[in-house]
């Protein structure tokens, strides 16, 4: 099968290894693509070397998103999708920001800490003043780090330092009631509208449906293709306290005999079957088989993660 498959990341980690290696063994081809590297045009441009190598020439026909800047991910997905690109991403999460996430969330009822848009330093003390303390501030972009907001001074002091070296825009962001401790979060890694893998440092989820039924839920929601969901236990079960475009997975714990790369391989070669017309077999190095009818189209296929 001729097509390849580029990983849209600036460097390869443990998780782009994996997926490079399962769609090797499913015959796709990959390689590196770093989004900086080369201009995205914006509707028609003249035909040349530079416009090839920005829509990522011919050996790039599928693309994985890994990008960690999700601003920069954030722009190019949307181009793709206006030059007739096919994307399957992590849906509202892959372009949306945290609290397009949590409106849509909210409006679907999936529990989640109580949770308040602020635009100021003084919207956020008076948002803190009704959440109460701990609490935690999210800035708007998915992915970026979250600060623990133990009391008021504390706050003050986030908001002020935010405020005065990025500007007003850098004030914007949401505040959740509580504090999530690492060990204390599980996050879940879902393909396809199946959950795939489980992280659980604490080891003390007891009912991991519970976890599992929420985190497709927040897929279904975000018309998310892979994304991961990060939930904490509370004292009325599971809440969401963040959704992850581009999770990690190389420790998780596998919810059945396969491996969050192969199923995402598994997924680009169900996406592909939908253009192709000719029988091809697709075989993976323990000896399985996937098997599509499929036809060769000239259009192109983005995968978000």
């Amino acid at each position: 099968m001729a097509t390849a498959v580029g990983v849209l990341c600036a460097r390869m980690r443990v998780e782009e290894k994996q997926m490079i290696q399962a769609l090797a063994e499913a015959g796709l081809p990959a390689r590196l693509l770093p989004p900086a590297d080369a201009p995205l045009p914006i509707g028609p441009v003249p035909v040349g070397p530079s416009s090839a190598l920005a829509l990522g020439g011919e050996a790039a026909r599928v693309i994985i998103d890994r990008c960690q800047n999700r601003t920069v991910a954030a722009s190019i997905l949307p181009i793709r999708r206006a030059l007739g690109v096919k994307t399957l991403d992590a849906g509202l999460a892959a372009t949306g920001t945290r609290a397009d996430v949590a409106v849509a969330l909210a409006a679907a009822r999936i529990p989640r800490p109580a949770t308040m848009l602020i635009a100021s330093e003084e919207g956020g003390v008076a948002a803190l003043d009704q959440l109460g303390y701990p609490a935690t501030y999210l800035p708007l972009s998915t992915g970026s780090s979250e600060i623990t907001l133990m009391d008021r001074d504390t706050a003050e002091a986030v908001f002020e330092h935010r405020g005065t070296l990025g500007g007003s825009s850098a004030a914007i962001g949401i505040v959740q009631a509580g504090v999530a401790f690492a060990r204390g979060r599980v996050s879940i890694c879902v393909v396809n509208g199946r959950a795939v893998s489980m992280s659980d440092p604490s080891g003390l989820v007891r009912y991991p449906s519970r976890f599992v039924g929420i985190a497709e839920s927040v897929a279904q929601v975000l018309g998310a293709s892979i994304v991961g969901v990060v939930m904490v236990e509370t004292a009325t079960g599971p809440v969401v306290w963040d959704v992850n475009p581009t999770p990690e997975f190389r420790d998780d714990t596998l919810l059945s005999d396969r491996t969050v790369a192969r199923a995402i391989a598994e997924l680009v070669v169900s996406h592909l079957h939908s253009g192709m017309s000719r029988v091809t077999q697709l075989a993976f190095d323990d000896g399985t088989e996937l098997i599509h009818q499929v036809r060769e189209v000239s259009e192109s296929v983005a995968l978000s993660a």
